[in-house]
């Protein structure tokens, strides 16, 4: 009897330890589905999944079909989880034109265009939970009129974006988790108002606009990390950017800066990893370093900025300024950004000695709206180098573009379109595609620059009228062989434009001129002075032919010595280093010709011999010379004799026509006026102080007092009487005032 109920016992232990494992086996095979990327693993969490090959509801009636519980009531709404949608289908879960209450959750969806879809939605019936949401070809989520939807706690991951939305307000995008999207937007906000965006954590792939927002009035963004990219805001009016709030927000692991409405604003720690700057004034910024993200800065409705020593690297865009005043952006570094500085409709920008290196586009683009220009605009003593285009200028007014740098730009280095009176001058274009490139331009000034080594054009102009280009270098320009490109080309829409005393060497080698002109009354010479440019291939004679296609095109007046200085443009260029549009480059008074040939002054120095006096003056006023500082060898150099009136040109070292026994020599050792026996006006001739070792051009050091005066420790000077003469009144040893009168 025990025996059997043991053996029964041991039969029903073993079906109970069968079945488990049996359980156990099914459990396993059902439960968590792993999404593997790159370094870390991304548990789904979802049991009991079953899978189907898309969910699509288009009428209340359609919710029976997928709905696991609930009735669609707001206490009771329907329950659609724990599928797995993997389809290629065009969308995985659609959900449209519905009233019910519902809650998508614990689902896992890879569809070929959008993860889940939602439109015509009734207004606060839609949860979208707990969901894992991989590899979709269009949008994870796309919300699209909608109200009152709440996106929380999902994971999307691969998608090409993740969430979208338009024309669903109030919507609420909580707690989610977001990677690798394939385009730089993962989560757009279009035409929905009230948003709230919370405590989700964005990874982007390099620049991305990880949240975007437009036309999102009064949403609010809170609390949310961001790695790999930063948040993006575009409204019409600055007013609109107004109604915004961005509190708590990390960019990078750093916050991200948010000022709007405020007055002198500091900020100088490094703590940012993105700022926006919304209708405020008197702002200084300096010493950010703010890298990987879509902006560093945006600047929208500001007057009076300063943005000082900071470093923008690797960001979509580094500065962006949007109808801003009075900006003053210096001694910063923008490297390798899509663009460095943005301006759009803005007033007088100085933008003065900063970097703009390796950035895929544009180191400076500005641009307005029709009518709108920025105006007074100065870009001064900046570099650009190896980007794109150096600088875009577009419907620009009275801008300066001095003193900057465009070297090694694959492109153009100075783009200007639909501009009028700006003044080019004074930079370095070097190795670049095309130096400068001007469309629809009028009354400018390009002048004093330097184009070297560009290997197409110089200059071109494309319907441009009534424009200067003069005292320009143009060299070894239109390098590139079999390529019909010159130093300057002029299409046949610009007209009025006048070229003169320009240099030319060395370009458009293979072709018959250095200069092509298509357009009508374009002039080549000055026509009051008689005076062209210089054409290193003209042969001396006659005028110099400008290739034209129509009318024969002339410089008639081609010279070889621009500045009439007696040496030669290519000589100063090149073997002295002088200005050949200035006859005197160190401003000495003479002529470069006349240091060079006739004197053998240096022309780069205004004081060859370091007398302090410059060369043009010894030749010219004093006649004494500009190579030796001591002309008439007598100790005593050039300035002193001229400055005391002493003759620079005669030895009159052992005179002293101030009577101090002090020579003009020993005078000029010791510093004292040869013209004055008493220089420091102490009542003691300069003779004497040296002879009693006083300092002759100290009035507070002279020679001692009686020793009877100094041993009664008082003395009253009166007077002095010249000559070295002084009278004192002093105590004597019995106490008594006394009179003395001492040389």
């Amino acid at each position: 009897m025990n025996k059997r109920i043991k053996i029964k016992k041991m039969h029903i232990g073993f079906i109970i330890c069968f079945l488990i494992i049996l359980q156990l086996n099914i459990y396993s095979e059902k439960t968590d589905i792993i999404a593997e990327t790159g370094n870390y693993h991304i548990p789904i969490q979802i049991k009991s999944l079953v899978s189907i090959d898309n969910i699509t509801i288009n009428s209340d009636s359609d919710f029976t079909t997928y709905a696991t519980s609930g009735n669609g009531s707001e206490i009771n709404p329907y329950i659609i989880e724990n599928y797995n949608v993997t389809t290629t289908d065009s969308r995985g879960i659609s959900i449209r034109q519905t009233n019910e209450h519902f809650i998508l959750r614990n689902c896992y969806v890879d569809a070929d265009n959008d993860g889940i879809y939602f439109s015509y939605v009734g207004p606060f019936t839609a949860k979208i939970v707990n969901n894992t949401i991989v590899n979709n070809g269009n949008r994870a989520i796309q919300l699209m009129w909608i109200e009152g939807c709440i996106i929380d706690n999902n994971t999307m991951q691969k998608n090409n974006e993740a969430i979208y939305t338009r024309e669903a307000h109030n919507t609420t995008i909580s707690n989610n988790e977001i990677r690798e999207c394939t385009s730089n937007r993962p989560v757009f906000i279009f035409n929905s108002n009230n948003c709230k965006i919370d405590n989700n954590k964005i990874y982007g792939t390099k620049q991305d606009d990880c949240i975007g927002l437009r036309s999102a009035l009064n949403s609010e963004i809170t609390n949310n990390r961001i790695y790999n990219g930063g948040m993006y805001i575009e409204e019409y009016s600055i007013d609109d950017y107004l109604l915004y709030n961005f509190e708590n927000n990390y960019v990078n692991d750093k916050l991200h800066g948010f000022f709007k409405g405020q007055n002198s604003i500091i900020i100088d720690q490094s703590i940012y990893g993105q700022l926006f700057i919304f209708d405020c004034s008197d702002i200084k910024i300096t010493n950010q370093n703010i890298e990987q993200v879509n902006y560093a800065m945006k600047i929208v409705g500001s007057n009076s900025a300063e943005i000082q020593n900071c470093y923008l690297a690797q960001n979509e865009e580094g500065i962006d300024i949007q109808k801003s005043n009075y900006t003053f952006i210096h001694d910063n570094g923008f490297y390798n950004n899509v663009r460095g500085l943005e301006l759009e409709d803005t007033f007088y920008i100085e933008i003065a000695d900063n970097i703009f290196q390796n950035n895929e586009n544009t180191g400076i683009s500005a641009s307005s709206s029709e009518m709108n220009y920025v105006l007074e605009a100065n870009i001064t003593g900046n570099t650009f180098r190896n980007n794109r285009w150096g600088i875009e200028l577009y419907t620009q007014h009275c801008i300066q573009v001095m003193n900057n740098s465009f070297e090694d730009n694959s492109e153009t280095a100075l783009v200007i379109d639909e501009s009028d009176n700006a003044i080019i001058s004074n930079n370095v274009f070097f190795n670049n595609s095309i130096g400068i490139d001007a469309s629809d331009l009028s009354n400018c000034t390009i002048n004093y620059n330097k184009f070297y080594d560009n290997l197409e054009i110089g200059i071109y102009f494309e319907d441009a009228d009534n424009s200067t280009i003069r005292y320009n270098i143009f060299l070894n320009n239109a390098k590139i062989i079999d390529d019909l490109n010159y130093a300057i080309t002029l299409d046949y829409l610009s007209e009025y434009n006048k070229i003169d005393h320009n240099i030319f060497f060395n370009n458009s080698i293979t072709l018959s001129s250095q200069a092509r002109d298509e357009g009508t009354e374009n002039t080549w010479y000055d026509a009051f002075l008689l005076e062209g440019n210089y054409w290193d291939d003209w042969n001396g004679v006659g005028s110099y032919y400008i290739y034209s296609e129509g009318d024969p095109i002339f410089d008639h007046y081609p010279s070889s010595d621009t500045d009439k200085d007696r040496i030669d443009d290519l000589e100063e260029i090149f073997d002295y280093g002088t200005d050949p549009f200035y006859n005197d480059t160190d401003d000495d008074k003479l002529l470069d010709g006349e240091e060079i040939i006739d004197y053998g002054t240096d022309p780069l120095d205004d004081d060859s011999d370091d007398d302090n006096l410059i060369d043009g003056d010894e030749v010219n006023i004093h006649g004494t010379d500009p190579l030796d500082n001591d002309s008439d060898d007598d100790g005593m150099n050039d300035f002193w004799e001229v400055f005391y009136g002493t003759d620079a040109l005669v030895n009159d070292s052992a005179e002293d026509p101030d009577k101090d026994d002090l020579t003009n020599l020993e005078e000029f050792t010791y510093g004292t006026d040869p013209f004055n026996e008493d220089t420091d006006g102490d009542g003691y001739s300069d003779g004497k102080e040296i002879k009693k070792g006083t300092d002759p051009l100290n009035s507070s050091s002279y020679p001692k007092f009686p020793a009877t005066a100094l041993a009664l420790g008082l003395t009253i000077p009166v007077i002095v009487l010249g000559g070295g003469t002084g009278a004192f009144f002093y105590l004597n040893k019995k106490g008594k005032l006394k009179f003395l009168i001492k040389k």
